[in-house]
């Protein structure tokens, strides 16, 4: 919100030198492709399992 105030008001000159002076990186973090395959096998578990719960769940939110 800071920085669309600033480059609203011409208090900054864009939405690069925004980033630029108040974005810092301190780390990058890069894929892992065996934590994407174990993750891609987990959803693939939740979407088969996902519809058989799905009256469960709808019940569930109706309880106080």
């Amino acid at each position: 919100a800071a920085m669309l105030a600033g480059v609203a008001t011409g208090v900054l000159d864009s939405f690069a030198d925004a980033v630029s002076r108040f974005v810092k990186r301190d780390r990058v973090f890069e894929p892992d492709s065996t934590r994407h395959a174990m993750y891609r096998e987990r959803l693939a578990v939740y979407k088969s399992l996902f519809p058989l719960m799905h009256d469960t769940l709808a019940g569930l939110e109706k309880m106080p």
